[in-house]
């Protein structure tokens, strides 16, 4: 039930990008329920029976009603799918159908019920399920007013690990649900963690057979405007064979480390990576960077594929693998010259905590851990270089496989001096009010990967045409272009020159107000990466990360004109590591400023009362860096 799988994208310049497939609580969440406005539909019923055995195999049935409310809900709710691996479970179809308003049963024909075998996909770099199924269902003719049921039992007959299996499902805020119920039973011996939250529950044990039957109903709520976020507590039951998240990492290592087979050809390849290095640094650096340049991100998934890595010889065979395959060969490698490295599962995503219970949901990635050097690696992330690791795998919890037993170890956050950029832009205007200007941004850390990403994204020879896009689309023609070097992928660093001429800067006679900003308005202002404070108020942990920004501004004008204010020097603080500066002169025909602001928050979130405290002075920053220069013509005598 449930068998995410590890099959992280490996680090492109932004988000770790991970494709997760699950069976039948997390497609219906994603696909039943999330897709479109809850006005145009409803979860009528949402009843479920979870059977666990002695050996952690499963048996569910799921009864899902939808009614229609709009069209567009009648359209939404006539499609439903569900993804099978048939090395692993089993899932048969107990009833299909429509139920008109009048009472009316209008049975799905086998021509609505079609099964695609074996699965495919080209984006992010190419996966391959050559032993699952997805299950299509196609309602016909479904119109507002009726409900469309979907009837299924599926029986898993294989845990995805040794001894696991875990169930995971949550009412999603965006629709609202009649009713939900869910039945659990399981063996006393087995010993199943259940929590349940913002349900009722009802437990019981007898004659050996523990029971628990949650109910809930709900009512949709407006999401949130800022998607980056995570949303508030939902109603959800989790379950688990384990009680611990160690207990997971120990069983994915049972499967895994075995796989770690030293034979000649490794301990050949290991010795000529690493034979013009010494100490163990720069032999996993040798082999850390040899498996990023060799390997190929691309997966095939048999079997428990989605939670066990290929063999050794295979990935070698093939030159790819997933995040499981990358870890486990460079694992491999470092073992073959005496170095000891440990797989670490994680959450690479907006999660910063772990679920209460050893679910699929909490992790969906693995990176190695090496205890001598008290050191992540992340050998999937094509963008971060040894002894680093990307945002989204920084300050989470990591469960990692020890050999003297798994435990939970933090990953580094890290500090602003790892994610800084400074900006200087140079500005002079002609005495007909036309510019020339000169923009030079440096990035280093985690602010060069996302200028990585920007750049990677413009084609060869286009970089003439950017600046003219970017003009045009706030108002101010021009010409120009973007120069840069190589990407500085290995030593995350990247510089950036924009050039620009512009006809008409200045052309208003009353005066024309600038920005104390880059006129190409290329997305790495101070104001870009500032975080949003305009909520009132928030419900839940939200993203703050540690970032150090410099801005210098220079503005020589003709004598024609004049500066008509000079902005107040301005210092901001707070006890929780915010630090601005702004400092600004005049000496005509030059204005100058500078601003810089640190943002050293210890971890990469912060809580309801951080956001409160915090927001006061962070949008007094944000007004200040909104302040505009009014700059006007001297009038004829």
């Amino acid at each position: 039930m449930n068998f995410r799988s590890l099959d992280c994208m490996p680090t492109s310049s932004t988000l770790l990008r991970c494709l997760v497939f699950a069976t039948l609580a997390a497609v219906a969440v994603g696909e039943a329920f999330g897709r479109i406005p809850e006005e145009n539909f409803r979860v009528t019923r949402l009843e479920q029976s979870v059977r666990f055995a002695d050996d952690a195999t499963t048996i569910t049935e799921t009864l899902l009603e939808r009614e229609a409310l709009t069209p567009s809900g009648a359209q939404a709710i006539g499609k439903y799918s569900q993804f099978v691996n048939r090395e692993l479970e089993n899932l048969e179809v107990l009833e299909a159908y429509t139920l008109k308003p009048d009472g009316t049963r209008i049975p799905m024909p086998p021509a609505g019920m079609l099964t695609q075998r074996g699965i495919t996909s080209q984006a992010n770099g190419g996966l391959s399920w050559p032993k699952s199924e997805v299950q299509f269902f196609n309602f016909k003719e479904v119109q507002p007013g009726d409900r469309t049921v979907v009837h299924l039992r599926r029986r898993q007959h294989t845990p995805a690990l040794p001894g696991w299996s875990s169930h995971f499902e949550i009412l999603p805020s965006s629709v609202d649900f009649a009713l939900f119920r869910m039945r659990i039973e399981a063996p006393s011996a087995l010993q199943l963690q259940v929590i349940v939250h913002d349900m009722a529950v009802t437990p019981s044990e007898r004659d050996g057979l523990q029971t628990w039957t949650a109910t809930a109903s709900t009512r949709a709520m407006a999401p949130s405007a800022d998607t980056s976020l995570p949303e508030p507590p939902q109603p959800r039951v989790l379950i688990s064979t384990f009680s611990s998240h160690a207990q997971l990492a120990q069983a994915y290592a049972t499967q895994a480390i075995p796989k770690a087979r030293i034979t000649p050809a490794v301990q050949a390849l290991a010795s000529q990576i690493t034979q013009d290095h010494t100490g163990i640094v720069e032999r996993s650096r040798a082999i850390h960077q040899w498996v990023r340049k060799h390997i190929q991100y691309g997966a095939m998934y048999l079997g428990v594929g989605g939670w066990v890595p290929r063999d050794v010889e295979e990935i070698l065979r093939t030159r790819d693998g997933d995040c499981k395959d990358y870890t486990l060969l460079m694992q491999t490698l470092l073992a073959a010259v005496g170095i000891e490295a440990v797989p670490a599962l994680v959450h690479s995503g907006h999660a910063f905590t772990l679920p209460e219970l050893p679910v699929a949901a909490g992790f969906n990635h693995v990176m190695l851990y090496l205890p001598a050097l008290q050191l992540f690696v992340d050998p999937t992330s094509v963008d971060i270089p040894f002894g680093a690791l990307p945002w989204t795998a920084s300050d989470k919890p990591a469960a990692v496989a020890l050999a003297e037993g798994a435990r939970i170890i933090r990953t580094p956050s890290f500090k602003p001096e790892d994610n800084r950029q400074a900006t200087s832009t140079a500005l002079q205007v002609n005495a007909a009010g036309a510019a020339q200007t000169v923009t030079r941004i440096t990035t280093r850390g985690q602010t060069a990967i996302r200028m990585h990403d920007y750049l990677s994204r413009i084609p060869a020879g286009m970089e003439v045409y950017v600046v003219q896009g970017l003009l045009q689309q706030q108002g101010t023609p021009g010409t120009g272009r973007i120069r840069y070097a190589a990407l500085q992928h290995e030593r995350l660093t990247q510089d950036l020159t924009a050039e620009a001429s512009i006809p008409h800067l200045l052309n208003n006679q009353q005066g024309d107000l600038l920005a104390m900003a880059p006129v190409v308005p290329l997305p790495f202002s101070i104001l870009e990466q500032m975080e949003d404070h305009t909520e009132p108020s928030r419900a839940v942990d939200t993203l703050c990360v540690p970032i150090s920004l410099r801005d210098d501004f220079e503005l020589e004008l003709d004598p024609a004109f004049r500066l008509g204010n000079l902005p107040d020097n301005v210092r901001e603080t707070h006890p929780d590591g915010i630090v601005f500066e702004a400092q600004y002169t005049w000496s005509a025909p030059t204005f100058r400023g500078r601003r810089e602001l640190t943002l050293s928050h210890q971890r990469h979130t912060c809580s309801p009362a951080d956001y409160a405290s915090r927001r006061p002075v962070m949008n007094r920053i944000v007004q200040h860096l909104r302040r505009e220069l009014l700059v006007q013509r001297y009038e004829d005598p």
